[in-house]
């Protein structure tokens, strides 16, 4: 039986499933016209769902149609999406985002936020896929992004 409160419905959103078998949820649509960002967690052992509170750091923008990656069991990155920049139910106007954040998971429950700035960044999109790449014979690490 599920438990817990559980999280409204959601289109465009990010999902990432940890090594401890937890899904973590950021952002979307929650109705129409209404975006989020709002962490949640969905234990698939005990089924049951949370809302992850107390995070440290900048939340990002609400957004949809963004990438939400897992580097690591401590590190989640978020890329783009679309966001509303004002909220005139008669002109609504949106944006695209070419923002690039981390989720830190420091400990249990412990979640921090951070921005990252860098020199070169992609355009911004989204609807878009990443995906985290390691080459062991080099030990690059690139986050790779497709679309949108």
């Amino acid at each position: 039986m599920l438990t817990g409160k559980i999280c409204p419905g959601v289109a465009a959103f990010g999902i990432v499933k940890t090594k401890n078998e937890k899904l973590i949820l950021f952002g979307g649509m929650q109705e129409f016209r209404v975006l989020s960002n709002t962490l949640y967690t969905f234990d698939t052992i005990n089924f049951h769902w949370s809302t992850i509170k107390n995070v440290m750091g900048q939340t990002p923008a609400a957004r949809l149609g963004h990438s939400f990656t897992l580097i690591d069991d401590n590190r989640i990155y978020l890329f783009g999406g679309l966001t509303k920049i004002n909220n005139y139910p008669q002109k609504e106007c949106y944006r695209y985002m070419s923002d690039l954040h981390i989720l830190h998971n420091h400990s249990k429950n412990k979640y921090a936020w951070e921005k990252i700035e860098t020199a070169i960044q992609p355009a911004a999109r989204e609807s878009h896929s990443a995906v985290f790449y390691h080459n062991n014979n080099t030990n690059q690490k690139h986050l790779i992004i497709f679309g949108g």
